[in-house]
């Protein structure tokens, strides 16, 4: 297979970083958070990009490791432990259930 899973959204992305004016127009952030978030934008392509190649069979070993430089071990551990409450609780819907039979 080739690339294109997402239609390149990882390009699109990568184009409006690109294009991203420092210094805006009206009400806009300070220059250092625009360009701060243009760095951060990179990566998200990047970690994008990765998942694309996967997820069309190209391949890119490096996605993990792109997408944890966007993301927190806090985000990962709050979202694990999220999913494992909503587990737990439809576990106890199902025992409760099995029990009254």
């Amino acid at each position: 297979m080739s690339g294109g899973h997402y239609d390149y959204a990882y390009s699109k992305l990568l184009d409006f970083m690109v294009n991203l004016r420092i210094k805006g127009g009206c009400h806009t952030a300070p220059p250092v958070v625009r360009q701060a978030f243009k760095e951060h934008l990179l990566k998200v392509s990047e970690a994008m990009k990765a998942i694309e190649w996967n997820d069309s069979g190209d391949g890119d070993r490096n996605e993990e490791e792109l997408i944890m430089k966007c993301i927190s071990n806090s985000d990962v551990l709050q979202l694990a432990i999220d999913d494992a409450k909503k587990s737990f609780e439809e576990f106890k819907k199902i025992l409760e259930k099995i029990e009254k039979e």
